[in-house]
């Protein structure tokens, strides 16, 4: 069984990933969409709205303390809604456990290093990202590189988001490390080019050879 990830953004398809050899071209994808289509009721949102508001505020509470234990993904993000707590641990378990499948690890940045972004937890989201980054090799080493086109293209999309949002001096450091340690052309291609648009990557190569010499 493969498994098919489809993202929205205002009610249109931004992206479609599927975890088999064929990648994002596969009969997968092509009859999840077929479903889809025949079942628009999946992606009404108001029902969901009308839902919630039709619950009173106890039976909700009810929910919440009958699902929070079975479910840590929800405990996660009410505490990082709440009180902007993370659990880093809990946040690297869960990426080693998304590592057996390039969609996993597609939709834990969507979803997960998202929540952590908005929460301003960018020290551990970078963290998060640097292990993504590596897993790129593991990819890379296998063959699938449809997976690694898909997952490259997530890590960069983070990356700008970042920089965006301000986060000048942390998202270049983090750029530092590949540029200077990497092996990986694809990688250094993107990273160096990102890089470029807010510092100078001959200072960085000059000083590293300070450093070491």
């Amino acid at each position: 069984m493969y498994n098919v990830s489809i993202y929205f953004e205002n009610m249109e398809i931004s992206s479609m990933h599927c975890d088999c050899p064929y990648g994002g071209n596969c009969k997968h994808i092509a009859a999840t969409l077929y479903y889809l289509d025949n079942h628009p009721d999946l992606m009404n949102q108001d029902e969901y709205s009308d839902l919630i508001s039709s619950l009173t505020y106890d039976e909700l509470v009810e929910f919440l303390y009958e699902e929070l234990p079975k479910n840590p993904d929800l405990a996660n993000k009410l505490k990082l809604l709440k009180n902007h707590e993370a659990d880093s641990r809990w946040f690297h378990d869960k990426l080693e456990n998304c590592f057996t499948s390039h969609v996993k690890v597609i939709d834990f940045m969507n979803d997960d290093l998202q929540n952590l972004k908005n929460a301003e937890h960018i020290n551990l989201l970078l963290s998060l990202l640097k292990r993504i980054v590596d897993y790129l090799t593991e990819l890379n080493y296998y063959g699938q590189y449809d997976a690694y086109d898909d997952v490259l293209n997530a890590v960069e999309e983070v990356i700008n988001d970042l920089l965006d949002l301000g986060y000048e001096n942390q998202t270049c450091d983090f750029l530092e490390e590949f540029i200077l340690s990497s092996d990986d052309e694809c990688v250094l291609d993107i990273f160096t080019d990102v890089y470029s648009r807010y510092r100078s990557v001959e200072e960085l190569f000059d000083a590293n050879f300070k450093r070491v010499n």
